[in-house]
């Protein structure tokens, strides 16, 4: 059962810091759509921060002393990007303000919602869209929250539905995605990434394994079982009542989707392949699947061709 903003959030003010980052922005205009007003601050300007600004957001450029935040703000929300001495977070702290890490509020929705969330090394962005739009044409009227941003949705990274329906990209750096506990969850693989924080691979699929614990109980878990490391996380939660679904290069419905997939690429079949699974999970007919495929028009930043001068900076 959906949230009422009156029961869950009765508050009306917040105050993003870092809002120009792919996730946090994204976060930003979930709460702009329930009727919250939205204020942010960043380094510097880009197209995300200017059309958050045409959405009506209060956005603060430049290094920030804490000037902006005063009392009054119901809630703090702070990219895990920024230092823990910037400024504006000493002066929610000084000022006892309600302060939440993005992951930590982000985390605070998928309770409420039945969250979709899509976690791995490679190919979140990828996966979580094509869920999305899967979900979006079988009429289940998501909401979505991803670290890309879609021309389906108007060149954005964000989508505000009127269901039970979350889909979330769900990031491990720094741990973010122990704050989530979806009812589904993807992992597309892992590799050694983001090693200044875990050290090693050993800690890193330690970190898949405390996510997955994070899944509801006969939540579903869908799994590469292509990836070796993929293997030791399924040795490890035998004991956690789950639904298992596996996704493999060798299934047969890879020669389909390499007829209904326009993006290019080994991996964004598996990626696909993955969508697919939850779409059945979720009884959805694959027609419809096959359908959101052939229109998928690739993630932003992902096999774009970029305009260059000469100089080779992009334009």
């Amino acid at each position: 059962m959906l949230f009422r903003r009156s029961n869950y959030f009765p508050l009306k003010k917040v105050y993003f810091i870092g809002i120009g980052g792919i996730g946090v922005s994204s976060l930003a205009q979930f709460y702009l759509n329930k009727g919250w007003q939205v204020f942010g601050s960043d380094l510097k300007n880009s197209e995300i921060v200017e059309k958050l600004k045409k959405m009506g957001v209060r956005i603060f450029l430049g290094p920030q002393k804490g000037k902006f935040l005063k009392e009054g703000f119901d809630l703090v929300i702070y990219s895990q990007a920024i230092s823990q001495n910037h400024p504006e977070l000493k002066k929610a702290q000084k000022l006892n303000l309600r302060i939440l890490s993005y992951p930590q509020a982000l985390g605070r929705l998928t309770k409420r919602y039945f969250s979709i969330a899509v976690a791995g090394s490679h190919g979140k962005s990828t996966t979580s869209a094509l869920v999305s739009l899967i979900l979006e044409r079988a009429g289940f009227d998501p909401t979505v929250i991803i670290g890309t941003k879609l021309k389906e949705f108007k060149d954005s990274n964000f989508r505000i539905g009127n269901s039970q329906y979350l889909v979330l990209e769900a990031d491990e750096w720094r741990g973010s995605f122990w704050h989530y506990f979806p009812r589904l969850a993807v992992i597309t693989n892992i590799d050694k990434e983001h090693l200044d924080f875990y050290k090693n691979l050993r800690n890193i699929i330690k970190a898949f394994k405390k996510f997955v614990l994070n899944l509801k109980e006969n939540g579903w878990l869908v799994l590469n079982k292509d990836d070796p490391n993929l293997k030791k996380i399924i040795e490890e939660i035998k004991t956690k009542k789950l639904h298992l679904s596996f996704f493999s290069f060798k299934d047969k419905e890879i020669g389909l989707l390499k007829k209904h997939l326009k993006i290019p690429g080994r991996v964004n079949l598996l990626n696909a392949l993955a969508a697919l699974k939850v779409a059945r999970i979720l009884k959805i007919p694959d027609k419809i699947s096959f359908k959101a495929f052939e229109n998928y028009q690739g993630a932003w930043r992902r096999l774009e061709e970029a305009k260059v001068d000469f100089s080779g900076k992009k334009i």
